[in-house]
């Protein structure tokens, strides 16, 4: 169930990196921000087409994780060493782990695309002072969630 609704959060926010650049493209000014310092400001500004490569590679990495969790069957664990109950751990652990990471890269990209239409539009200043410390938070919690599944692993031998 879990896996369901990050999968359903991920798509929301593919379809949302997306669509923004889409809608908002043609008003778009010439110039728009390129990229972003450690405090969130805009440091570098380029052509108006620039969007369109932040979102190619959104779309490629949640495309490519989400075939890695399709194929997540395929992986070669040493079924010697391993009980059922931990190949299943493993196989189910692995693709939410997948899901969760999907779902922090996609709604970053899309954040990024809408601030940085905003930005263009002259409404926002850049990312805000809390994206990147939040952005760092949830990758460390990222970490620490697997720590723990680990040790669950450990404990199931």
């Amino acid at each position: 169930m879990a896996n369901k609704v990050l999968s359903a959060l991920g798509f929301i926010g593919f379809i949302l990196m997306i669509v923004l650049p889409l809608v908002y493209y043609p008003n778009l000014p010439d110039r728009i921000p390129t990229h972003y310092g450690f405090n969130g400001v805009p440091d570098n500004f380029g052509a108006k087409n620039g969007i369109w490569i932040l979102t190619g590679i959104g779309a490629i990495l949640y495309i490519g994780l989400k075939l890695l969790g399709m194929n997540i069957h395929r992986f070669k664990y040493n079924q010697d060493e391993l009980s059922a109950g931990q190949s299943i751990f493993y196989r189910q652990y692995t693709r939410q782990t997948l899901e969760i990471v999907n779902l922090i890269s996609v709604s970053a990209f899309a954040y990024i695309n809408y601030a940085t239409i905003q930005v263009a539009f002259g409404t926002q200043q850049g990312l805000g002072l809390w994206f990147l410390p939040l952005l760092l938070l949830l990758v460390t919690g990222l970490v620490a969630y697997t720590l723990i599944n680990a040790r669950k692993l450990k404990k199931m031998e």
